[in-house]
This record gives structure tokens, C-alpha cells and sequence, in this order.
């Protein structure tokens, strides 16, 4: 099968874009089947496809390089941080994506804007950030400069141009500033700063909108995440019981298991995240949510001293790829929760996870769910249920 994408096979997104769609599902089904055969699930359903396979992403950060009158914008090669490939489309992304890097590319020619060097740490652009709305067809963009903000500030006017461009009727809906003068290439490490448009955009999930800012943590493809949003809630099932969501972004699974729970708390260590899961709560006049900014390990261990943990019936964690301390998963082992849905990015660290978590818990279901079409990343629930 030829790829659809002109970048495929430099640019280090799409690993197989050139195999089709069934086969890519079959290995990934062999792939978690063979993996977790180790715990003896009780049953493995057959992988969620992926409503959309094309145009799906709502998340992009497209590298920034080259010179001031030549730029590169785009994406890294595998293996090469250093280098970046000039990106005229992603097929996996916004469809318009390509016109927008156009528009900050004439605007670094124009305006001489000198790309960041990674191995100097010299120039001001690093990176060009986008989010699209699939459900309202929003677009955000973040230009992630290497500024401080005095420095910030006495230079503002130099993004009039670019400002002016990206605002134009039927463009974007909100552009920000990322200063980050930091060694690290993370892209959205430092102070946002709004330089138009309206500080959120909305998606729509299965009846329910969420306000997304810059950092806010949300699933990227909104096509398969409304499947996925699906099992999670269903597992949960109607609960006289109250659920705790660890890892809860800006509210993605909690608003999805309100209406079939007494209580619901999420918790989340950004700041950010939790002042949007309350918006969300509240566009949708949903008040027996609780959230609360605070480390997981943290809330696990206060939680567990003073008995608020048995309180919960059922237990949500999504964690980030690295999955769950030590100390998490010892703390849920003890917790006396009944239930607990993992839902995970990363096949690997759920297994490291599990090995601790099953000696408290039966595996009961395993649920993949292809929310990244043409690459070899997978997601996956598994239900637990306490021996």
C-alpha cells in the first residue's frame, strides 16, 4: 500500500502509514494479545478501530529551524532532534495546517525572527503549536519563543504581523505566546501569554463540551476517544458508590462517569487542568464533581491515613507514559477499592504496573483501542476487580 503522506519516511510521525488500516489493527491485537497473556485476563476484546484514520489529531508542535531567510517548519526525523523536516501537510492533523505554518513562515522572512538553534540555544522561535477543534473547528495556535518577559515585552510589537495574518476571518481563534528559555526541548515548558482570540477553544465529546487551553492534557484523537470515553464508562457502570479519577486532565473521563455516580473526584497536579474541569462542570451544571490540584501520590497516601480511600468504589487512573510510582501502585494494592479502570498509552509500563496491582486484583477485561493510526503506539483499559 503507498503511503498518502509526501513526508512519509522522513518525517518520524507516521511509522505505518504504508500498511493498511486492517493490518495495522491485526498486530496490535496480536501485539496486547501476546502481552498480557502473562496475567490470564478473563477475556480480550477485539481492538476499536479508529472512526477517522485520516485528519484525526487535535495536537501538533511542528519544530522550528533553519535561518531567518530560510526557515524550516516542521517535524524532527527519527532519531535526528537536531534536524527538521519542512512540513507542507500532515495527514493526521488539521487539513489547513499547512496554510497556518505558511503564515508564520512569512512571517520569520519578514520579520527576520531567527529560529532557535537546540545545540547553540541562540535565536527566539522554537516551536509552532497547534490544537484544532474537530467539533466546533477551532484552531489555537502557540508560538513557543525563547524570551524572557522583559524581554517579551519590550519586543510585543514584532508579533503584530503574524497577529494580524492568523486572525483574518475563518483562521484561528486564539494565539499565544510560550516564553521558554529554558535548556530543556520540551515545547510547552513556560509562561502562556494570550496575544488574541479568546483564552480556550471547545470540543465535544459524546454530548459534552470541555474548554481546552494551551496546557490542557486531553486525548488526541476526539473521533476514538468518544469510543474510548465509552468502555471507561460503561466498566464504571451506576454506582451508589463514588468514583476517584487520578490523572484527570481537565475532566475528560470524570464528566463522562457523572451521570452514573453519587460523587466523583478528580485529581490532577496542574494547576491549569483543574481550573478547566471546573469550568467544564459548570457549563454543564454538573456539581457533584469534585476536583483537586494535587500530586496522585500525594493524594493517595492522605486519602489512605485518614480512611477517605474506602469511600471510593471504583478507581480511574490514566497516567502519563511512564505509568504509576512505586508508591502509587502500593497504595492502590492497599486501598480496599473494589474496582479500579487503568487506562493506558503505554502497553509496557501497564505491564510493570500490573505485576504489583494483581496481587490485590484479577485481570477482568482488556479493551484496545487504536487511538494512533500508522504508528505502533496503542491504547488500552483493563478492568480490575479486587480478589
Amino acid at each position: 500500500m503507498p503511503a498518502v503522506c509526501p513526508h512519509f519516511g522522513a518525517c518520524g510521525g507516521c511509522q505505518k502509514q504504508d500498511q493498511p488500516y486492517a493490518d495495522q489493527l491485526a498486530y496490535k491485537q496480536t501485539y496486547i494479545t501476546n502481552l498480557l497473556a502473562q496475567f490470564h485476563p478473563q477475556e480480550i476484546r477485539d481492538i476499536v478501530a479508529s472512526p477517522q484514520i485520516w485528519h484525526f489529531r487535535n495536537k501538533m508542535e511542528f519544530a522550528v529551524s533553519g535561518t531567518a531567510g530560510a526557515p524550516r517548519v516542521g517535524l524532527r526525523p527519527q532519531q535526528k532532534f537536531s534536524s527538521v523536516i519542512d512540513i507542507g501537510e500532515c495527514r493526521v492533523f488539521y487539513p489547513q495546517a499547512g496554510a497556518v505554518l505558511d503564515t508564520v513562515r512569512s512571517w520569520i522572512r519578514e520579520g527576520r525572527i531567527e529560529p532557535y538553534d537546540l545545540r547553540r540555544r541562540t535565536g527566539c522561535l522554537r516551536y509552532v503549536g497547534m490544537r484544532h477543534s474537530k467539533a466546533y473547528d477551532e484552531v489555537m495556535v502557540t508560538l513557543v519563543i525563547a524570551m524572557s518577559r522583559p524581554e517579551f515585552e519590550r519586543k510585543r510589537t514584532m508579533f503584530d504581523p503574524v497577529i494580524k495574518s492568523l486572525s483574518l476571518p475563518g483562521r484561528v481563534a486564539s494565539v499565544y505566546a510560550c516564553l521558554n528559555t529554558g535548556a530543556s526541548d520540551e515545547a510547552a515548558s513556560g509562561e502562556m501569554v494570550l496575544l488574541y482570540g479568546k483564552p480556550r477553544i471547545r470540543e465535544r465529546l459524546n454530548g459534552i463540551d470541555y474548554q481546552i487551553g494551551p496546557r490542557s492534557f486531553f486525548q488526541t484523537n476526539p473521533y476514538c476517544c468518544e469510543r474510548l470515553y465509552d468502555i471507561v464508562r460503561t466498566r464504571a457502570g451506576n454506582r451508589n458508590g463514588s468514583v476517584l479519577d487520578l490523572f484527570c486532565g481537565c475532566g475528560g473521563i470524570s464528566l463522562q462517569v457523572a451521570a452514573a455516580s453519587n460523587r466523583v473526584t478528580g485529581i490532577d497536579i496542574i494547576e491549569q487542568n483543574i481550573e478547566d474541569a471546573r469550568e467544564n462542570c459548570l457549563v454543564h451544571g454538573i456539581f457533584h464533581a469534585d476536583f483537586v490540584c494535587r500530586d496522585a501520590q500525594v493524594f493517595l497516601s492522605q486519602a489512605a491515613a485518614d480512611g477517605r480511600l474506602r469511600e471510593y468504589s471504583c478507581l480511574i487512573v490514566d497516567p502519563p507514559r511512564q505509568g504509576l510510582t512505586k508508591k502509587d501502585r502500593r497504595l492502590i494494592v492497599e486501598s480496599g477499592i473494589d474496582q479500579v479502570i487503568y487506562v493506558s498509552c503505554n502497553p509496557w509500563n501497564l505491564v510493570q504496573d500490573l505485576k504489583t496491582l494483581l496481587e490485590a486484583y484479577s485481570l477482568a477485561v482488556v479493551e484496545p483501542v487504536d487511538m494512533f493510526p500508522h504508528t505502533q503506539h496503542i491504547e488500552t483499559v483493563v478492568s480490575l476487580k479486587r480478589q
